[in-house]
């Protein structure tokens, strides 16, 4: 089986490109440098995981997900763009035929957790069953190893040392779950483990992450597409629209809530969004994240 790393590391790799030495990086790569951009997707279905925090129940995954993956794929096959889906390790068991439509399009598969908890939630030692069960199924399914995670609700935070550690020792390459300044590439954390910072935006003197649902709710000059390459974009499927919850179950008012926020919020910023990711996706090159790594690895 061919890994990702052998996948993902074809293209010119520069010779040196400067970045920060932080936490995250924070200089941004000067255009000459032609660092690509790290596309990313955190696959999960919106509507099953909003149902489970409602009822406490589990259902099967929505029809509304395949119309949402064929449109991402639709979109980044037009923009010659390729990049890598961070996937719920039970949604590919459900759904195989769904991973492999993914990895035939020439995208990586990352680790997302068996059920999207978060690692607050686990702690160490349901930590490590919890991406070991994920990523035996996601490389089963996808038929290549699974070497990138990021965390459900972004809940690895940087000064979790014990889950890099973890990660490191069950196999991964790196880490994708941590919000960083701005664009650059990954840096490696003591221990081995990559670490591949999110890109964050600054309005109103706030920082937001570069993606998801912010990407249509933020104001044109916000949203705007990089000036140099090195950042890191992630969104979910629910962000493109045609999201539908199921009907029955609790109205309280937080159950309420969610229900609006899923069905009726998230559609109604899905035109815009749809309509800034094209037009994102027209600026610099856009790739898996195991690809910044490996350039990271070449420096």
């Amino acid at each position: 089986m061919a890994t990702t790393k052998a996948r993902f590391a074809q293209d010119d790799i520069a010779a040196a490109v400067p970045t920060d030495q932080g936490r995250a990086p924070t200089q941004a790569v000067p255009a000459a440098a032609a660092l690509p951009n790290g596309f990313s997707v955190d696959l999960e279905d919106g509507a099953t995981l909003l149902w489970r925090m409602i009822s406490g129940e589990w259902t099967e995954p929505g029809a509304a997900l395949g119309r949402q993956i064929d449109w991402i794929l639709e979109t980044l096959e037009s923009a010659g763009a390729t990049g890598t889906f961070f996937t719920v390790g039970d949604l590919a068991r459900q759904r195989p035929a769904l991973i492999r439509r993914i990895v035939a399009a020439g995208h990586e598969i990352g680790c997302h957790g068996l059920f999207h908890d978060s690692l607050d939630e686990l702690g160490e030692t349901a930590f490590r069953a919890d991406i070991r069960e994920a990523r035996a199924i996601l490389s089963d399914v996808a038929g290549q190893t699974v070497e990138g995670y990021r965390a459900p609700f972004f809940s690895l935070r940087a000064e979790m040392d014990w889950a890099h550690r973890v990660l490191a020792e069950e196999g991964f390459r790196y880490d994708a779950s941590v919000l960083g300044a701005g664009p650059g590439l990954p840096r490696r954390l003591p221990g081995g483990l990559w670490e591949s910072a999110l890109t964050e935006v600054r309005w109103c003197g706030r920082s937001w992450p570069y993606g998801g649902a912010w990407l249509a709710a933020l104001p044109a000059c916000a949203a705007a597409p990089p000036p140099s390459g090195g950042t890191i974009f992630y969104m979910h499927p629910y962000n493109v629209g045609w999201n539908r919850l199921k009907r029955a179950g609790s109205r309280s008012p937080r159950a309420l809530w969610m229900r609006c926020r899923h069905e009726q919020v998230h559609n109604l910023l899905a035109p815009r969004f749809r309509a800034r990711l094209a037009d994102l996706l027209g600026h610099g090159r856009w790739q898996p994240i195991a690809r910044l790594v490996a350039r990271a690895e070449a420096r």
